[in-house]
């Protein structure tokens, strides 16, 4: 048996996290309640692994998938866990508690969903001041291989690379990036760049020269490259 959790969005309502004890293997259908797509296609869910993300456009119909997904996972296994299950709703037209087994899902603000923070706000700021976050302390965690004077600085580089900015980057291929978020990304690797380089205000160097000695590029033409068209 492997145990998840699912998430239920609603396009002007809500999302909903749902905590699961469920078969490998197992799929269950629903009628068309999802949100528009393209111009003659609906988006019902979002699958990865055991985490599955069920989307309606209406509170009804998030009752309604929720329903037939509690119903279908009796007799194959499932189980909803309700304190794991949370909503999240945007622009409401209802504040109508959606209900699972006979017990209210908590509304949210803001979660986790495979790693990357959605929150009511939209955008990609909240997620990217959270990558931000997880990558300052990886940095941090390695300030001993920063400081070594064994490694050469290219191994540095391939360690900044495979291990700092890959945690950085993680889920950005969805980021709706603004001037403001590119100038944090790119302070935060020209920071790190220069420690790691022992490259110090007084000495006056550009940000264009770091990146050569690093044989790098900036974070924001990164992102750029590998965003979803």
């Amino acid at each position: 048996m492997l145990s998840g959790t699912s998430k239920t969005k609603i396009g002007q309502g809500g999302l909903v996290r749902v905590a699961l004890s469920c078969a490998p293997g197992c799929v269950i259908l629903y009628h068309v309640t999802g949100i528009r797509w393209r111009f003659t296609e609906k988006l019902e869910d979002l699958d990865f692994a055991d985490d599955l993300a069920l989307l309606s456009s209406t509170r009804r119909q998030l009752q309604f998938k929720n329903e037939r997904l509690s119903n279908a996972s009796k007799g194959t296994g499932l189980k909803i866990n309700i304190t794991k299950t949370k909503v999240m709703r945007f622009n409401p037209a209802s504040e109508e508690k959606v209900i699972v087994n006979g017990g209210e899902l908590e509304d949210v603000d803001s979660f986790v969903h495979l790693g990357a923070k959605v929150s009511t706000a939209g955008g990609a700021d909240d997620d990217i001041t959270s990558r931000l976050c997880k990558a300052r302390a990886v940095f941090g965690k390695l300030s001993g291989v920063w400081k070594s004077s064994i490694l050469s600085k290219s191994t540095k580089i391939r360690i900044f690379k495979s291990n700092v900015i890959a945690v950085l980057l993680y889920g950005c291929e969805s980021w709706r990036m603004t001037k403001g978020d590119e100038a944090k990304l790119d302070t935060f690797q020209h920071k790190c760049l220069r420690r790691l380089l022992k490259i110090y205000w007084l000495m006056r160097v550009s940000n264009e020269e770091v990146h050569r000695r690093a044989n790098t590029e900036a974070i924001s033409e990164l992102v750029r490259k590998r965003r979803w068209t």
